[in-house]
């Protein structure tokens, strides 16, 4: 039996052996009272709700849900959520979008340009707006949860650009920064860079 002492947002600080007789301890000493601030739930809300995004985009079962309507939602209704990430409304996907923009940018703003990561670390190249993939990355990689690891995950940028959900993507990998941000770490690509993603979106466009 182990002892994992957890940090203020979840993130394993410590993990002990216990003795034999440790099967004496009453249950409250495993308990830590976790003091979620407001972006941390924001940002929490987001991973789920781009997930159930996903699983709609992504799966058999989400296409024939979306093809007929699910459990007494049309499928007109079910489009409209998903284009709000199951928000009220668009604008609220996007208030919320923005707090996890400028909390992701605090925490950018305090590291080093040169990262320093010690092993385990998985490096991970170019996302390009593959949702899919990432959420598949994800499911292998951290299966569990963000912050009950002690991998260390390096995105190396080029985030954005030919595929589909570049917004997602970023906003996912942000909210998982913002998570857990010692074992989270994303690069800035080319793609990345306001020239090279403004002819991208002007391509688009045209």
């Amino acid at each position: 039996m182990h002892l994992i002492t957890l940090t203020a947002i979840g993130e394993i600080s410590d993990i002990s052996k216990l003795e034999a007789d440790a099967n004496h301890i009453p249950p409250t000493a495993f308990r830590a009272d976790i003091h979620e601030t407001d972006i941390h739930v924001v940002a929490n809300d987001l991973v789920d709700k781009i997930k159930r995004f996903g699983m709609f985009k992504f799966t058999e079962e989400g296409a024939a849900a979306l093809a007929g309507g699910t459990g007494g939602t049309s499928s007109q209704e079910l489009a409209r959520q998903l284009e709000n990430l199951f928000y009220a409304s668009k604008a609220e996907a996007i208030r919320f979008m923005n707090m996890v923009v400028s909390k992701a940018e605090e925490l950018f703003a305090g590291e080093s340009r040169c990262l320093a990561l010690a092993s385990p670390c998985f490096v991970l190249g170019d996302i390009h707006g593959n949702l899919k993939d990432l959420l598949s990355h994800g499911s292998n990689l951290w299966r569990q949860s963000p912050f009950v690891n002690h991998g260390r995950y390096l995105f190396l940028g080029d985030y954005v650009d030919r595929g589909a959900y570049g917004v997602e993507c970023v906003i996912l990998l942000f909210c998982l920064k913002i998570l857990a941000p010692n074992n989270f770490f994303l690069l800035r690509g080319n793609h990345e860079v306001k020239s090279c993603f403004s002819l991208y979106f002007l391509t688009i466009l045209h």
